[in-house]
């Protein structure tokens, strides 16, 4: 038998007095409400605080999920990022916003103000204007004015990925295979899952296919999920395991979604800290990565040579844009009879800007900066090898910007500019 205290950790040196959470080992959906004779009677609101695991722990094949119920009320109402205090009977504490830890595991909760007595709150505004996230047991689901955008799918596959995507004219600008089969659409790299972020060539390990012996980003948990008027935010850190399970590396990620101007445009933003957690960390020459996404059947460029159309910022297009190093590129076609494409930035603060595009006719468009022998055919196999050095991170940043009609390179170059000085 196990026993296991709860107790929650503050900005400070002082916590909240243990409880008692469980007399065995808990499960997977447990619910905790300490004794009342532990939990004076309070004329604040009852908060229920859901805890999600941010490490995976093995107890009978699930991750563990407590639910604790505390009396608290707020000092104040503006939750905001940073501090918030909380105020009970024995003092207050400051804890970040959204963000409360217990001993057993890291873990997040969403705290909303003015909440009656009883009623457990996210941060999901009940406008349907702007950006809402709306939390789901295996995906956030996005929805932009009242519409799905997109949802974050971060279990059950070999990564988190993004689908669908519904870009301006309510099209969808993705391939739905291997998520869904749909008539017409061809089936080859069951491992392209709409929108993705993976490589090839990780320690030597393959997180690019899901074919024998590769390897896995495992979602940990969410450090932030935020709804708003003008943008939304998920915050989330993932684990790297090989084959074998042993982990790699792990990394932080945010995506930022921007509520649209226009009816004409989305903007979503793609930031990522890919962290040596575990030893010295080495990105290998490969074309397979890296910020991905596969464009929708009826766009990619094979079949549709007269709709469809890639273009790089160097001018480069089609075909001959394939391995070329630009600041974006942008792949168009029609979908359902809607001109509509598909833009992405390559912040130039990234690692080896510009980089190299791994975009292809069958409907793969990708930015990857470490497949550099296979893009300049060169003799040496590891002259794009990266190297990140134990305890050290990388980051990079993209921008994707989903819009009707065909986007002219003089306004994309506008674009990227403001995108260049804004970050």
């Amino acid at each position: 038998m196990v026993q296991q205290q709860v107790r929650l950790r503050t900005n400070s040196k002082q916590t909240l007095p243990s409880t008692e959470a469980s007399r065995s080992a808990p499960r997977a959906g447990d619910s905790y409400a300490p004794p009342q004779r532990q939990c004076p009677k309070l004329e604040g609101p009852l908060l229920a605080v859901s805890l999600r695991s941010l490490r995976s722990l093995r107890l009978n094949g699930a991750c563990l999920r407590l639910k604790i119920f505390l009396p608290l009320f707020f000092a104040n109402s503006d939750l905001g990022h940073g501090n918030l205090t909380l105020t009970t009977h024995h003092a207050d504490f400051k804890v970040p916003t959204m963000c409360l830890r217990a001993s057993i595991i890291p873990a997040f909760c969403f705290l909303l103000a003015s909440l009656s007595p009883g009623v457990a709150k996210d941060t999901t505004n009940s406008s349907s204007q702007g950006v809402q996230i709306k939390s789901l047991p295996d995906r956030l689901r996005v929805e932009i004015n009242g519409h799905l955008f997109t949802e974050y799918v971060f279990t059950n596959a070999p990564r988190p990925f993004l689908y669908p995507i519904i870009g301006p004219g309510g099209v969808k600008l993705t391939r739905a295979f291997p998520m869904e089969n749909s008539a017409g659409e061809s089936q080859d790299h069951p491992h392209h899952r709409s929108l993705w972020f993976s490589h090839g060539s990780v320690n030597g390990h393959d997180f690019w296919s899901e074919e024998k012996a590769f390897g896995k980003e495992v979602h940990e948990g969410f450090s932030e999920i935020t709804s708003g008027e003008k943008f939304g935010i998920i915050r989330s850190t993932n684990r790297w395991d090989d084959a074998q399970e042993k982990v790699v590396c792990s990394d932080e990620r945010m995506i930022k979604f921007i509520a649209p101007t226009d009816e004409k445009s989305q903007i979503m933003d793609f930031e990522i800290t890919l962290k040596a957690s575990h030893g010295d960390l080495v990105f290998g020459d490969t074309k397979e990565g890296m910020m991905a996404i596969r464009v929708a059947e009826s766009m990619k460029l094979k079949g549709h040579g007269k709709t469809s159309r890639i273009l790089n910022s160097a001018g480069d297009r089609n075909d001959a844009a394939w391995g070329k190093r630009a600041d974006w590129c942008d792949y168009s076609g029609v979908v359902e009879g809607k001109t509509v494409g598909i833009t992405i930035f390559d912040h130039p603060q990234n690692p080896r800007h510009p980089t190299w595009w791994h975009v292809r006719d069958y409907g793969l468009f990708a930015a990857n900066p470490f497949g550099k022998h296979d893009f300049e055919k060169l003799s040496n196999p590891h002259a794009g090898d990266l190297k990140v050095p134990a305890g050290k991170s990388i980051t990079f940043r993209y921008r994707f910007y989903f819009h009707q009609g065909v986007a002219e390179p003089e306004s994309l170059r506008k674009l990227y500019a403001e995108y260049s000085t804004a970050h």
